[in-house]
């Protein structure tokens, strides 16, 4: 039996510390009372600590009653908890020079701040105090809602955004997967302040929650800074709990569909694609170096054949979006709306190149190069390696070292990309192309 490329991380309180060594650094990880996952990577060199809260559900796990729930409390956990106002929150980074943000997905919302680590018992506390005891003050819901009417509006004025958010509302016309993540104009504006703290209620609890953090950190000593801030907020710590993650219902199988958004642009938008690979596929390491040689980069073909032989756009790549259970494979191009039908032919043209001639060795080797110093470059600052622990926790509970990664990317032939792209080509196709109105 193969050896495994990657550590498992069990959904378990009985689960061993597991502790590997990557490079210079340390990553453990740990199940704390209450099922809370912590995984850290200690980097000696560094002063500083990136702090992660992740809960391991987005805007997929809303319910009817309750879509955009998710980014609601993205908004509103920093608008006041029990003992803090908002601008006490601010404060308490603003004054030591940290920083205090939040991003919400389709499968996953975090919390992150970055602090000096003798700051950290704060960083702890306060983001502690966000999540299990926040305001949700009917005049701040409110307030966030015209905020986030706005910041939808303003995705709306985005040709780039509206044609991605149709792109996926055509790839899952009948899943959550196919709604904007921070909902629609239509149900922010019929959204509860009860909804949403029912949705709080339901997974802002210890046993969905994981910490992640990377930098100058000691895992014990924030294990214990954790405990000591979530019992002082009220949440029950039972010993031997299990963390727990959603259980969601698998997207309907695809068609194909093609369509166009009329609107007031200057320049065309058109992305093809079809649904992809979930986040732990074994041919994923296979679909890192298909991107990267369709838009990996100036030399990549995407680029040479659209932009530098042809002119045809200023922007061309391709990209992928990968969940638990599927994903979003896409090729993109802006272009003035006289070349939309000619950039079309050739986005696709280059997919069905890459299944019929396999990639030769040269070019292989050179998007592995290139896919592999971008790994390591990316991982040069504690905020992606903190992002790494964190979605390793919450995109079906598998960490890969960079070593594991690279030697499993090495192991890939033109032979396989040319499968994966093969594969891609029968599989439904969506197309959608947002151009000007017709006079």
């Amino acid at each position: 039996m193969p050896e495994k490329n990657y550590y498992e991380l069990p959904l378990s309180a009985k689960a061993p510390r597991l502790r590997i060594n990557e490079g210079e650094t340390l990553i453990e990880r740990s199940v704390l009372a209450g099922g809370i996952r912590l995984i850290t990577q200690q980097v000696p060199a560094s002063p500083s600590v990136v702090l992660g809260f992740w809960i391991p559900a987005g805007s997929r796990d809303e319910g009817p009653d309750h879509l955009g729930s998710t980014h609601y409390l993205e908004h509103l956990l920093f608008k006041g908890s029990a003992t803090r106002d908002a601008r006490e929150i601010s404060r308490a980074f603003d004054a030591v020079g940290g920083e205090l943000n939040a991003a919400t997905a389709k499968e996953s919302t975090h919390y992150y701040c970055r602090v000096l680590s003798r700051d950290l018992p704060m960083a702890v506390e306060v983001l502690t105090e966000m999540l299990a005891r926040p305001t949700l003050a009917p005049a701040d819901f409110e307030l966030e809602r015209a905020v986030i009417l706005d910041e939808l509006a303003m995705s709306q004025d985005d040709p780039q955004d509206v044609c991605y958010e149709k792109f996926l509302g055509q790839l899952y016309p009948t899943s959550p997967l196919g709604l904007p993540v921070g909902g629609t104009a239509q149900t922010v504006a019929a959204t509860p302040l009860e909804a949403v703290k029912a949705h709080h209620q339901r997974w802002y609890q210890p046993q969905h929650l994981t910490v992640a953090a990377a930098g100058d950190i000691e895992h014990d000593r924030l294990a214990q800074l954790i405990l000591a801030a979530a019992e002082k907020n009220g949440w029950e710590l039972p010993e031997q709990t299990d963390p727990k993650i959603p259980q969601r219902t698998r997207p309907e199988p695809g068609a194909h569909s093609s369509c166009t958004v009329e609107k007031t642009v200057e320049q065309g938008q058109i992305i093809l694609g079809t649904r992809s690979l979930p986040a732990n596929d074994p041919q994923r390491d296979a679909l890192s170096l298909l991107l990267t040689v369709l838009s990996g980069g100036m030399s990549s073909r995407l680029f040479q054949e659209i932009r530098e032989k042809r002119g045809l756009a200023y922007s061309t790549y391709a990209f992928d979006s990968a969940y638990s259970d599927s994903g979003a494979f896409g090729l993109y191009a802006g272009c003035a709306p006289t070349n939309l039908a000619q950039v079309g032919q050739l986005l696709a043209a280059e997919l069905e190149k890459l299944a019929d001639n396999p990639v030769g060795e040269q070019e292989l080797s050179e998007a592995l190069g290139q896919l592999s110093g971008g790994v390591l470059l990316g991982m040069d600052d504690n905020r992606a390696r903190m992002a790494r622990l964190g979605r390793s926790e919450v995109n079906g509970g598998r960490l890969r070292t960079i070593e594991q990664l690279n030697r499993a990317l090495r192991e890939v032939t033109g032979a396989d990309i040319a499968v994966l792209a093969g594969q891609f080509l029968g599989s439904p196709q969506v197309k959608v192309v947002v151009s000007p109105a017709v006079a």
